[in-house]
């Protein structure tokens, strides 16, 4: 976004990615850390949902424009002459529809980040596969970096087995494990004990949120994706429940599911995975992985 050389269309990354994965975080993390290299500002705002007409207009109130609800020019138009002349970053957070393509203003000034659940909606958007980053989740060494962050170097350090469970319970989830940390920093209560209580498996989305504070919920986060399936997708996505946590092939899928044939099976998994709900397996071909947590 900011070391291109020569003339360009437009500087666009894509940033995919399951709930709670950090999408927003990393695109707020670049816009500080690289705010003098946009003069005229950054602007980052939820669109999902929203219809461009909508997005426009909430981009122009943030930008110190109105757009007239009797204003004849398009979305995109609206969008362009606005823009085209700024050097600003725009971040779309959490984009789930390709009509935003037309409010990727084009120039040489811009540069644009949009986050999404929906790991087709970069290719979608036209933007190259070298400017699309797939959210992992953290390292082992840096989740450990996150609670210690939250709690306390000397706090974790004292219960160091502790603090490893409680990641690998959350699966490394960004999401949750500042979840975790904003739970256990108020209280003394031991890192052990709360990881006792996270291995129970109905319990443990319902123990991973804060009340009071709708952003810090991970079964909410993962819903979101879930309103994006059809119900037969859901009765699939359910199904899918029966399989080994480690893993599991294509043929096992279609078995669980009743289709008559693999491929069939093989286009549910993909708009499944497309939401960001399943992971192909590292390991074997056609075979699939839940997160943790989604699991």
């Amino acid at each position: 976004l900011i070391n291109h050389q020569g003339n360009k269309v437009c500087s666009i990354v894509g940033l995919a990615g399951i709930g709670g994965i950090g999408k927003s975080a990393l695109a707020c993390h670049f816009a500080t850390k690289y705010k003098n290299k946009f003069p005229d500002g950054v602007i980052g705002l939820r669109v999902d949902g929203k219809d461009v007409n909508a997005i426009v207009r909430d981009f122009a109130r943030y930008c110190g424009e109105g757009v007239d609800l009797e204003d004849e020019r398009d979305a995109a138009t609206i969008m362009q002459e606005m823009f085209v002349h700024r050097k600003m970053l725009l971040i779309f957070d959490n984009a789930d529809a390709t009509d935003i393509r037309d409010l990727c203003v084009g120039g040489n000034n811009c540069a644009i980040i949009i986050t999404t659940r929906n790991r087709q909606l970069p290719g979608l958007l036209d933007i190259p596969i070298s400017a699309t980053i797939d959210v992992r989740p953290l390292p082992k060494k840096d989740s450990l970096q996150l609670l210690k962050n939250i709690l306390g170097e000397q706090r974790v350090k004292e219960e160091i087995e502790a603090a490893k469970r409680i990641i690998r319970l959350v699966g490394n989830l960004p999401l949750a494990l500042q979840i975790a940390g904003a739970a256990l920093r108020v209280k003394p209560r031991k890192l052990a004990d709360y990881a006792a209580a996270l291995e129970e498996e109905k319990n443990r989305l319902k123990r991973l949120q804060i009340r009071g504070d709708k952003e810090l919920n991970v079964k909410a986060s993962l819903g979101l994706s879930l309103q994006l399936l059809e119900e037969d997708e859901i009765d699939f996505f359910a199904s899918l429940s029966v399989c080994a946590e480690s893993g599991f092939s294509r043929s096992t899928a279609a078995i669980v599911g009743d289709f008559d044939d693999e491929y069939t099976a093989q286009d549910y998994l993909d708009r499944i995975y497309q939401l960001s709900l399943l992971n192909y397996s590292e390991v074997g071909d056609n075979r699939f992985v839940f997160h943790t947590l989604i699991r």
